[in-house]
């Protein structure tokens, strides 16, 4: 019995110390690369094939807003434009399908478990544009030569 109360307020001590250095760490990442608002892509039903997002474009609108998301929608095209920056800190970005009744369906990125249908190519804060992939590893790999440059 003594043994148990000597373990129960080390344990406590432990995870306190280690949550003070784990949201220490947190907020130091926050700090230095910054977190910005979740964005929701969000793509038309059943589309395959590349996606080109530019960013700082004066010509092109502001990105949409969706409760807490930004929202970028891509034409059947495969294209969007936006006159805002990209991110350039953390981000989460959730991929949609919405059709024309207004139903979403989820696309899961690749990678993670596989099965995921979003593949990406290159990032915003590199450049002004971004591109990926959307569809099966086949379909990626069958369309390597219609690869819109950027």
């Amino acid at each position: 019995m003594l043994q148990r109360t000597i373990r129960a307020p080390a344990l406590r001590l432990f995870l306190r110390i280690l949550l003070l250095i784990v949201g220490t760490y947190l907020i130091a990442v926050m700090i230095h690369d910054g977190i910005s608002r979740p964005v929701q892509v969000e793509l038309p039903k059943g589309y395959r094939g590349w996606v080109v997002i530019n960013y700082e474009d004066p010509s092109c609108p502001h990105l949409g807003r969706r409760g807490l998301f930004l929202v970028i929608s891509i034409s059947s095209s495969g294209h969007a434009c936006t006159s805002e920056s990209a991110s350039k800190g953390w981000q989460y970005v959730r991929y949609e399908s919405r059709d024309p009744e207004g139903r979403v369906t989820e696309i899961r990125q690749s990678g993670w478990g596989g099965g995921g249908l979003i593949w990406a190519e290159s990032y915003p804060d590199q450049m002004k544009v971004e591109r990926f992939f959307v569809g099966s590893e086949h379909e990626l790999n069958s369309s390597w030569v219609s690869k819109p440059k950027i």
